[in-house]
């Protein structure tokens, strides 16, 4: 039997699965799953939630590395749930592992925080760095 993925996507997305569920689904088959259920335990992290190791395996876990669209991964998303939850600790963790991550895919990573609209700040110059990732290595 086929397994109904928008099935599980809409649960994730209208907060429908445990936290132990959601957590889980970090390792299903499916990128698209993992990358919903990041988006599912970011969203609960800034309820102040402490869930930020599950977003730093998430970025680090080779699984997470395969494309969902163009050069942008699983791990992408959760580097960048980290800063979106906006927490000393979640800041800190993504500088760390904007700081660790390795060439050439720390490029796209950068392309993707800089491009991201909770990060793009369309009040200042082209090549400033979004206010989200002051403090982290750029270049």
């Amino acid at each position: 039997m086929k397994e109904n993925f928008q099935w599980i996507v809409d649960r994730l997305k209208n907060e429908e699965t445990s936290i132990k569920e959601t957590q889980e689904l970090l390792h299903h088959p499916s990128s698209v799953v993992r990358v919903n259920a990041v988006d599912a335990l970011a969203r609960r992290s800034r309820d102040g939630l402490e869930l930020i190791e599950d977003l730093v395996t998430a970025a680090k876990h080779p699984k997470n590395d395969t494309p969902l669209m163009g050069t942008i991964t699983v791990a992408h998303v959760a580097v960048a749930s980290l800063f979106r939850v906006g927490t000393q600790k979640a800041l800190a963790a993504g500088k760390q592992l904007l700081d660790e991550w390795p060439e050439p895919d720390r490029s796209d990573l950068l392309w993707y925080l800089k491009s991201e609209s909770p990060f793009a700040d369309t009040g200042r110059c082209s090549g400033e760095s979004p206010p989200a990732l002051e403090g982290a290595n750029l270049s």
